[in-house]
């Protein structure tokens, strides 16, 4: 199994290449400089305009936004379905090649995993209009370093994962990732859609659970498949192991003073969004 994985890794590279070169702009690196250039800049000086001026009033096209995501994310999802088939549930026998394996080590598969890592990295692009949306409506408070680093430090790691590594892994940190955002844009939608919604959203605190059991599940597939001798990149390892932990160790610090800790003052309802 290991000699096939290596195996595949090399012998469509040519393909994979000119599949990259047709994405245009996507493929190259310099637009990630500039939209993670423009968007600091956003974040730094949005407020700053905002600041005598009346917040927009973007609930209808907040609540489309929230929809659209659900949809987007889902259809990540669907494509791991039809790439794993019935192997879509017990995606741990073949961590070293998961993808190829599930598909017969079928010639050229790799093009449609990377079709897909492409959406999702599209889909990390349009997260950033999450900070957009709380600029103009003046919540700049919800604008948190955690905010701002996840939306960075994912459209820069999701970016090298999709167009550099091309791990097949990739695909099982999209979907996961694309899972939990079916949830959480799901619930930002009902809560929208004012109070005689919300009583029923008990379930809030459950979503943060969710993305701490993304990141453990994303862990364990990378110690697993590094403890088999899989021939998984080293940088691609490191790079998500370092890239995790630090996200698992932020997300349960917020979980604790959100939802453990009594707080001396009423806190914000701050809105985050997963790796």
């Amino acid at each position: 199994m290991e000699l096939l994985s290596r195996y595949n890794k090399t012998l469509y590279k040519a393909e994979e290449d000119e599949l990259l070169r047709s994405w245009g702009f996507v493929s190259r690196p310099a637009h990630v400089y500039w939209v993670t250039a423009v968007y600091v800049a956003a974040v730094y000086f949005g407020p700053k305009f905002m600041k005598d001026r009346k917040p927009f009033a973007l609930k209808e096209v907040i609540m489309s936004y929230n929809i659209f995501q659900v949809l987007m994310n889902g259809y990540v999802v669907l494509l791991y379905y039809r790439l794993f088939g019935s192997q879509a549930l017990r995606w741990w026998e073949n961590l070293c090649c998961p993808v190829s394996a599930a598909q017969n080590f079928r010639p050229l598969v790799s093009l449609e995993y990377m079709e897909a890592l492409r959406l999702f990295y599209i889909n990390k692009l349009l997260d950033l209009i999450d900070t957009l949306f709380f600029i103009l409506r003046k919540k700049s408070n919800q604008i948190t370093f955690l905010h701002v680093y996840h939306h960075v430090n994912m459209v820069i790691t999701t970016f090298c994962s999709a167009m550099i590594f091309r791990e097949e892994m990739s695909m099982m940190f999209a979907t996961l990732n694309s899972l939990t955002h079916v949830v959480m844009y799901s619930y930002y939608f009902l809560a929208a859609c004012g109070p005689s919604v919300q009583k029923y959203l008990w379930w809030k605190k459950y979503i943060t659970s969710i993305q701490i059991l993304q990141f453990l599940v994303g862990l364990a597939m990378l110690l697993i498949s590094k403890s088999q001798g899989c021939p998984i990149d080293n940088t691609f390892f490191s790079l998500w192991v370092i890239n995790i932990s630090i996200f698992l160790g932020m997300f349960l610090r917020f979980y604790v003073n959100s939802y453990r800790k009594k707080p001396a003052h009423p806190t914000t309802n701050e809105k985050i969004r997963s790796d």
